[in-house]
């Protein structure tokens, strides 16, 4: 008898020990109070729970008026231009365009009278500026597509077949609302704009296109403008990828 439970003892003893050894290699949880799901704790290593995210919220496009153009000819109608009939010669004017913003109130005789209304109505038009893009084609089969920011871009370039666009389009930037440079000291009279005299109030609000030597090998010609505020309204290659633009196609 003696010997019969000195067996069972034994083999208890082993089923015991098998179950502790059993029980140890199995992952466990403890209790985290911090955690709303407790990490898993092995012999090794704590793995916690992933971190939660927070994706940050895109920012706000700015809101901002519609634009057109209108042609800039001293009448000071400053009436929407559909499209427009140039004059195709050498040394005359292909034709000047303003650009002005449309609150809906057309009244007025100056750019100041249009864009201090559109400035009280959208402030986020006081962060902007103005660039123009110029496209056209040769009946020689060459193309141009030049963006415009400052009066360096209309620069001649010297030799370059495609910067070369100064034999065909002269073109000429105006700032109808600061009125600078002057054309002489007192008068209300200003001249287009030049690298020397850009600032960061300049607006380029008006451009003008004049005939040179080849005018008349141009068709299909394109003005654009734009309404930016940083870089990152251009791609790699400068072109403007924003969707605040109108056009004007010129015949």
């Amino acid at each position: 008898m003696k010997k019969l439970l000195f067996i069972l003892l034994v083999a208890a003893t082993a089923a015991l020990a098998g179950c502790a050894v059993f029980v140890a290699d199995v992952p466990r949880y403890e209790v985290y109070p911090d955690h709303t799901e407790p990490p898993l704790v092995t012999a090794d290593r704590i793995t916690e729970p992933p971190e939660e995210t927070t994706a940050l919220p895109e920012p706000k496009a700015p809101e901002l008026p519609e634009f057109y153009f209108f042609s800039d000819n001293g009448a000071k109608t400053f009436e929407k231009l559909t499209g427009y009939a140039g004059t195709w010669v050498w040394g005359k004017d292909i034709g000047c365009f303003g650009v002005v913003p449309d609150t809906g109130d057309m009244t007025g005789t100056e750019y100041s009278d249009f864009w201090n209304r559109a400035y009280e109505k959208y402030p986020d038009l006081k962060n902007c500026k103005l660039g123009y893009r110029l496209v056209f084609s040769t009946f020689g089969g060459r193309s141009f597509d030049v963006t415009i920011l400052e009066p360096d871009d209309v620069m001649n370039r010297g030799n370059d077949a495609e910067e070369s666009f100064r034999e065909f389009v002269e073109v000429y930037l105006y700032d109808d609302i600061h009125k600078v440079p002057k054309m002489w000291e007192g008068s209300d009279r200003y001249s287009h704009l030049e690298q020397s005299t850009m600032t960061d109030e300049i607006l380029i609000t008006s451009i003008k296109l004049t005939g040179a030597l080849y005018v008349t090998s141009v068709k299909d010609l394109s003005l654009y403008a734009f309404v930016y505020d940083s870089p990152d309204d251009f791609d790699a290659a400068g072109h403007y990828t924003g969707k605040n633009v109108i056009e004007l196609v010129i015949e």
